[in-house]
């Protein structure tokens, strides 16, 4: 395989030339459409048919004022998936609330089983996440929440665009959140919405977001800097001086990763209390007009994948998008140094039960109470299905897995 720039699974996999002019020219456009935000919320609005949708400063935000908006007695049990991100946990934490682990199934998903046995009377909420894209087992799990009088939140940041029963996920709970994360279906590096049907839950969800402070200036340009940047970073990638770039920008706080050092010990960091920025609304809105080229591309990705590699392949019977394709494999480390080589750096979404973490104090998880999560932990892979992997590129990554599986 030979490329003409690195690709990587989470090295800004949506950013495409479009996006890096669009941020260049907000870093020195002197003011934005003040009406984006409202044009973003809308947009969600008639794509998930939602009655209410409003935006914050990131998915794990979202989450936080959907929490903080149901003012629940302090120590309420929130029922979360291990094999998850600390952005849950800790938005969860945030709150005051106890977040209390349920262990996966072949999906990546919640166990409806697992679910109904972790339930105990603490237990308030439960929060389905559609992970790598791939819906949860909604109508089973959403029929035990009714039973037992819990709030249902879906967990949307992997998932827009996937059906369940026909129907958009987001679309099934009491509410649900998106994210526009750097290697999310969209992007615009920090941000997130809140969708939901609930008259007087949306109110509250309106007021938290009227209270929240504005973006400070250098966070904006962080984000603005980040498209135009890895664009220029990753064609100089192979040659190392891109590497030593990208260490560069991280190192100096020119950029800030996906998850901060702060919240990997648990703290809340200040772009939790800020509203989403016109420009950053913007660079997400000009993606939102992409969707459907992306998750069409992502589909025949996938298919490909599904195709070549139907020993590791997953088996669902639902709808999904994916925004990345896992499979498990007792040769992980060999399989993803082999695609590094050609250039393509896979992912490990989640190398851990909950990640990026160590200490499982700070997330309350304890150690061999999800068996399953914790075993694919130790063996996920995923494919990347971004814009930039073409289906040459898929084929070839095929090949080398099967290459490895067969030896």
């Amino acid at each position: 395989m030979n490329f003409k720039k690195t690709l990587g699974i989470s090295f800004a996999p949506n950013v495409e030339k479009d996006d890096a002019l669009l941020s260049l020219s907000l870093l020195v456009k002197n003011n934005s459409e003040k009406n984006t935000v409202i044009k973003l919320e809308n947009w969600f609005k008639t794509y998930q048919k939602s009655k209410y949708a409003y935006t914050f400063s990131s998915g794990r935000a979202a989450l936080y004022n959907i929490l903080e908006a149901y003012e629940l007695p302090r120590n309420s049990g929130v029922l979360i998936q291990a094999f998850t991100c600390i952005a849950v946990p800790n938005a969860i934490r945030w709150v005051g609330h106890l977040p209390q682990y349920v262990d996966i199934d072949s999906t990546y998903n919640m166990d409806a089983v697992d679910f109904e046995k972790k339930i105990t009377e603490n237990t308030k909420i439960v929060i389905i996440q559609h992970t790598f894209g791939i819906p949860a087992n909604i109508e089973k799990i959403a029929a035990i929440a009714k039973k037992n009088n819990l709030i249902l939140i879906e967990d949307c940041a992997h998932a827009l665009g996937s059906e369940y029963e026909g129907r958009l996920v987001g679309s099934y709970g009491d509410c649900a959140f998106f994210s526009f994360g750097r290697d999310k279906a969209i992007s615009c590096v920090f941000g997130g919405v809140v969708t939901t049907n609930n008259h007087e839950l949306a109110q509250k969800i309106k007021t938290k977001q009227t209270q929240l402070e504005s973006s400070t200036l250098i966070f904006v340009v962080q984000q603005l800097l980040y498209a135009p940047l890895y664009y220029f970073a990753l064609f100089f990638y192979p040659f190392y001086i891109g590497k030593l770039f990208l260490r560069f920008l991280f190192w100096s706080k020119i950029l800030i990763k996906a998850v901060t050092r702060e919240e990997r010990i648990g703290n809340r960091p200040d772009f939790i209390n800020f509203s989403l920025h016109p420009k950053l609304a913007t660079l997400a809105l000009h993606q939102c007009k992409k969707l459907d080229r992306y998750n069409t591309h992502r589909r025949n990705i996938a298919e490909i994948y599904s195709e070549k590699l139907k020993k590791l392949s997953i088996k669902i019977n639902t709808n999904p998008i994916f925004l990345r394709y896992p499979f498990l494999s007792s040769k992980r480390n060999e399989i993803k140094e082999q695609c590094k080589k050609q250039g393509v750096h896979l992912g490990d979404w989640y190398g851990q039960p909950v990640v990026p973490v160590g200490d499982y104090d700070i997330t309350l998880y304890k150690k061999g109470s999800c068996p399953r999560a914790e075993h694919a932990s130790s063996h996920i892979v995923n494919l990347p299905t971004s814009i930039h992997i073409t289906k040459h590129i898929a084929q070839s990554i095929c090949t080398i897995i099967t290459s490895i599986e067969n030896n």
